[in-house]
């Protein structure tokens, strides 16, 4: 009996999901399934249906200034990490991908559902705690967990990326919350402080796990606190065509428009160049910000502006913006964690490549 000859798309399908197969030899739940990306304008980490913010966001809609950090008086930015505690560990893309994710839920629990509009949060009233029927902690993902499980496909402690994490995570199915799974700044090819005697491999115990006085037990689906990544994608090297039939003409405004409406982004800079940095903002004449080879995940969170001052004596009315952008080092550093760079010249490589992710269904939503 003479063989039916595959069809391209079977071929693709299997090339795919043996390739995903050969590059995880570690623990994979029951029902994970595998995708397939797409590459766009946006990059070549793409998997998402819905149309990105700057085709319906024009620049005239976008506020001077605008933050996530303080929308009304509130901020729906969960807490700042340190991802060089209790020891150094290089993971400021596992840090930067979940802390944006988070914020992300962060502001669809405030909401009350995931498909919010800023217009929501903008001008209607929040409601009592006293009327809330659920208690709106702050939920916090598992950076570890991509440690353990993710180092294969997104990175490790010497290096990632935030847009393969975020399709490892939507790969896997979920990511547990950091309740399960706590921070040890540790991967397989660590060998900072105690790392060399931790075990890191994708374990059920090393995914989410309790422990009482004589040992520590896996906790298992479906008890497994997690959040899903619902779509993802990147804005890197975009079309000047693509964006400007929309209206835009440069990519701060279509990264503007994503911040505006989908919460917090994912950003890449050269670190050098904010080392040394105390507050106050980083502009084009600080040193080293025209580096722009990427060695640093943070997350955007929003933008300002202040009335630059042309010959140092009296303002001459024209308004600079600048990002308002959230470190992974501490709250010792910078501005409680924070810093900030002007804007629209690609300063330190901060508009170049960036990745983000929607929320998915999530425990306690």
């Amino acid at each position: 009996m003479a063989m039916l000859p595959l069809s391209p798309v079977l071929i693709i399908i299997f090339f795919r999901v043996f390739q995903f197969a050969r590059a995880q030899d570690y623990f994979i739940p029951p029902g994970i399934t595998t995708t397939t990306t797409t590459t766009t304008d946006a990059g070549s980490y793409d998997l998402h249906r819905s149309p990105l913010p700057y085709t319906y966001i024009k620049p005239s809609q976008l506020p001077l200034e605008f933050s996530w950090h303080n929308v009304n008086q509130k901020s729906y930015l969960t807490h700042t990490l340190n991802q060089h505690l209790p020891h150094y560990c290089g993971a400021c893309w596992a840090h930067s991908l979940s802390s944006a994710l988070a914020d992300r839920i962060q502001i669809a629990r405030y909401a009350g559902h995931r498909n919010w509009t800023v217009a929501e949060l903008l001008f209607t009233k929040p409601p009592r705690t006293t009327q809330n029927k659920k208690v709106r902690d702050e939920i916090n993902l598992s950076v570890q967990f991509l440690l353990n499980c993710g180092n294969k496909i997104a990175g490790s402690c010497h290096g990632g990326s935030a847009a393969a994490g975020y399709e490892f995570i939507h790969r896997w199915g979920y990511i547990p919350y950091d309740t399960c799974q706590s921070y040890l700044a540790c991967s397989s090819d660590s060998t900072d402080g105690f790392c060399p005697h931790v075990d890191t491999s994708c374990s059920a115990t090393n995914i989410c796990k309790s422990c009482n006085s004589t040992n520590c037990r896996a906790i298992v689906s479906p008890r497994i606190p997690n959040a899903t990544v619902a779509e993802y994608g990147t804005y890197y090297a975009m079309n000047p065509n693509s964006i400007r039939k929309y209206g835009h003409t440069s990519n701060t405004t279509v990264l503007m428009a994503e911040i505006y409406a989908r919460g917090p982004l994912k950003a890449s800079i050269n670190a050098a160049g904010i080392l040394d940095y105390e507050g106050g903002i980083i502009t084009n004449s600080s040193e080293g910000v025209f580096n722009r080879t990427h060695n640093h995940g943070v997350n955007i969170v929003g933008w300002g502006y202040y009335d630059k001052d042309d010959n140092s004596s009296s303002s001459s009315g024209h308004q600079e913006q600048y990002w308002i952008i959230r470190n992974s080092w501490g709250q010792y550093w910078g501005e409680m964690g924070f810093f900030r760079l002007q804007l629209g010249q690609n300063l330190l490589g901060i508009e170049s490549n960036l990745a983000w992710a929607t929320p998915g269904p999530f425990t306690g939503e």
